[in-house]
This record gives C-alpha cells, sequence and structure tokens, in this order.
C-alpha cells in the first residue's frame, strides 16, 4: 500500500486571507508548475514553481506581479477557461488575462478585457471561454466576455 506524503514545503506569506488559488499548467511541462495567488487585500501574482537543478527540492520564483487587482476593495475570486483567466473583486469587477500572458514570464501583464459588474462579485466560472457564469449579491449572471485583440 502506498501512502502520500509532502514532498517538499515552502512558505509564502500574503498580507490578509488567501482568495485566489488557481495552478496554471505548462503544457508538455511536468517540471514546473505556475500558480495564480492573491490575498484579499491583493495584488494577485504568479508564480513559478520548478525542480531544483540537483533535482532535490522544488523553488519558488515570483514571475509576475498583476498590478491591475491593486486597488480594488477586494480580490475574492478567479476562474480559468482554455484560454483565458477571470478574477473577480469585491467591488464589482472582473478583470480578463490570456493565460498565455500569464505564463510568458513578463513582470508586468494588463488585463486584456475589464467587465464592470457594479455589483460584488462572489465567484465565477468560465462555461465556454468567452463566456462566464458570475455569481454576485444580486444572483447568478452569464456574461459574454470580448477582447480588444482575441
Amino acid at each position: 500500500m502506498k501512502t502520500n506524503f509532502i514532498e517538499d514545503r515552502s512558505k509564502l506569506k500574503f498580507s490578509g486571507a488567501i482568495s485566489v488559488l488557481l495552478i496554471l499548467q505548462h503544457v508538455g511541462r511536468e517540471d514546473k508548475i505556475s500558480v495564480l495567488v492573491s490575498s484579499t487585500l491583493g495584488p494577485a501574482a504568479v508564480w513559478m514553481l520548478s525542480l531544483s537543478p540537483d533535482k532535490s527540492h522544488f523553488e519558488w520564483k515570483r514571475e509576475t506581479v498583476l498590478e491591475d487587482t491593486r486597488g480594488h476593495d477586494a480580490v475574492v475570486c478567479s476562474g480559468s477557461g482554455d484560454q483565458l483567466i477571470g478574477i473577480g473583486t469585491y467591488g464589482g469587477v472582473i478583470l480578463l488575462y490570456k493565460r498565455t500572458d500569464l505564463l510568458s514570464h513578463d513582470y508586468y501583464v494588463a488585463p486584456c478585457s475589464v467587465i464592470e459588474m457594479h455589483v460584488s462579485v462572489i465567484s465565477v466560472i468560465f462555461l465556454k471561454d468567452e463566456m462566464l457564469a458570475v455569481l454576485t449579491t444580486s444572483g447568478l449572471h452569464t456574461v459574454q466576455c470580448h477582447q480588444s485583440d482575441q
């Protein structure tokens, strides 16, 4: 019988409670994983978790800070489609990012679209890559996404 065990452990400190944790796989790469993490206070950031050169442990490196998630009331949720990642805020804004941009290793990544819901966003789920189901304090909404350069 096999038992589960922790292979590696690292501490990452954030201000506020962690509200977003999303694993972003790299196609064809098993030696590294990107993780989108945010506290309620923001900003969201993409961290790279990769195997050390001697393959003895994993190393964390902050790749990208999503500066546009700063200044919102609270970052509360995220959702992912095949091509887009959505980050919802309690202030009623959904920031959409291209998955390829988040995995590009660029330090600054701008959202490809911003959706104003005008009510607090509680949860975001992609139904299709350009269609969102958004739970707000006013109910459940379906939202069609439009990008300027899809």
